[in-house]
């Protein structure tokens, strides 16, 4: 038999379920010390009542610890319910402590025995709402969740609410409505993926909320536009096929026997809800899920990928909306290329060509330039011929440039070396488009004979511009991220040369 506090360990050190363990050690042939087990439960709750005094947090989590003790779990009853009557306020919370009341203008969190609202679990955010009695208002911001008390985050609007009063606990309809489609898309992603890229995909994590859908998931590579298009169009296709979304309890040897895929390292009861997309006995997605969904994946209206990216190794998250959140996203783009349309004066089917157009000329335009700044028409390399200093066997152009590259300084070079008759070197600095230093010595054969050596030029100016380079004696090239360096690099260059 495995001793209760092994299992223990493995449950509250290196977080391996309880059932899990149960299983496994079920499948050697051992039994577990589930007593034990339990009693190593209940002393590591006494614990932490213990070290929370106190402490700020510690009394936050403390408060709910206690009640946990004294207060039964909270019957959910939201599934087909956006409003009951009737439920009774069983605890009120106030700044992480327990309270009898809560007047006008507090907020607090407000346990009832019975609620229609989700608390926040598995990535879907809690709902949000109304508590209401007669002469009493409070607004429900969230739904959390601490030990299986909901805990309806609120705003006392009106009146003094009192434990032991009864309320009517309405949820925001429409808002739980966002949530329902987009829980159950997730589901309909999940099983898309696995298609396209191959069952090692598993989910990762996620977030539901009104707005969008976030969803992280295991694979090596990130995804091709192909791919991409590809698990979208399998998501829609289930939702423009009126699948019935069916939900159905049972055990949970049952569910795994039926397929439904779990969570690894989520801890389930004996008893689980299984939510399927479609009727069929082989349906496109079957999970373990205890949240909200669609009761029809009609309902959906639309899935839209709007990113993918990478959240760390070998992990993938995707980004998407639906519904409403799939019309706003798609309005503001069509609004993006309208107004692309309307500076480009064209038709909206005409704006990428029109574009591609615009980009050869300015091409173009860059081009001719660039040969203006780095010809031999430069007026700024004419003027810095002009103030060419002579040194013991060769002529010396020190100059920085406006609006050139890094390989367009070798073009400078190769204008100063044509129009200086006999030896000749330079050092020429610019800035770049992306504002980072660029800097290049570079001399004739005969000025490399005479001394000149470029790449120990540009190893003692580099550092100037915060930056490294090097190269041959008669060429080397420096980049940097000082841009404001340049001035005092070209100024030791002169020391150095002893210009």
């Amino acid at each position: 038999m495995l001793p209760g506090d092994v299992a223990f360990k493995l449950h509250d050190t290196f977080g391996f379920p309880i059932d899990l363990t149960v299983e496994i050690a079920g499948a050697a042939g051992h039994d577990v010390d589930m007593d034990g087990f339990t009693a190593c439960m209940e002393d590591q709750k006494a614990r932490a009542r213990a070290n929370a005094k106190g402490d700020a947090w510690g009394s936050f989590n403390d408060v709910w610890v206690e009640l946990s003790d004294k207060v039964a779990a909270t019957e959910f009853d939201g599934y087909d319910n956006d409003a009951i009557e009737g439920a009774k306020v069983v605890a009120i919370v106030r700044n992480g402590e327990s309270v009898e009341s809560a007047a006008a203008g507090e907020d607090v969190e407000v346990v009832l025995d019975r609620t229609p609202f989700y608390a926040e679990m598995g990535g879907q955010q809690g709902d949000a709402g109304e508590l209401s009695a007669e002469g009493v208002v409070l607004t429900v911001a969230d739904t959390k969740n601490h030990n299986g008390l909901y805990a309806h985050v609120a705003h006392v609007a009106e009146g003094t609410l009192t434990v032991g009063a009864t309320v009517t606990a309405a949820l925001d309809a429409e808002r739980r409505g966002f949530l329902r489609r987009n829980h159950t898309a997730t589901h309909l992603l999940d099983a898309a993926l696995k298609q396209v890229l191959g069952e090692h995909v598993s989910q990762a994590g996620s977030l539901v909320t009104p707005e969008h859908l976030r969803f992280d998931f295991t694979h090596f590579e990130a995804l091709s536009s192909e791919q991409l298009k590809a698990v979208e169009d399998l998501v829609n296709q289930q939702i423009f096929a009126s699948k019935p979304v069916v939900t159905r309890v049972m055990g949970i040897d049952e569910a795994k026997a039926a397929g439904a895929v779990a969570l690894f390292g989520e801890k389930y009861g004996d008893v689980v809800r299984v939510v399927s997309v479609g009727a069929e006995d082989q349906p496109f997605s079957r999970e373990l899920c205890g949240g909200t969904h669609a009761a029809n994946t009609a309902e959906i209206g639309l899935f839209k990928i709007i990113s993918e990216s990478s959240t760390g190794s070998n992990v993938r998250r995707i980004e998407a909306v639906t519904s409403k959140g799939a019309l706003d996203y798609m309005a503001d783009r069509l609004a993006l290329v309208d107004a692309a349309a309307a500076a480009l004066k064209c038709r909206v089917d005409e704006v990428p060509a029109r574009v591609e157009n615009l980009q050869a000329e300015l091409r173009e335009t860059s081009n001719k330039l660039k040969k203006a700044l780095t010809g031999g028409s430069s007026d700024a390399i004419s003027s810095a011929i002009e103030g060419a200093v002579e040194l013991d066997g060769y002529k010396l152009v020190v100059a920085e440039l406006q609006g050139l590259e890094a390989a367009d300084l070798r073009n400078v070079w190769d204008t100063v070396h044509q129009k200086v008759a006999g030896p000749v070197a330079c050092v020429v600095a610019s800035v770049t488009e992306k504002g980072t230093p660029a800097l290049l010595a570079a001399g004739s054969d005969d000025a490399v004979k005479a001394g000149f050596h470029a790449g120990n030029v540009i190893k003692q100016i580099a550092g100037l511009v915060d930056g490294r380079g090097g190269g041959r004696p008669n060429m080397a090239q420096a980049g940097g991220k000082n841009a404001a360096g340049i001035a005092d690099a070209l100024a030791a260059a002169k020391t150095a040369l002893g210009a």
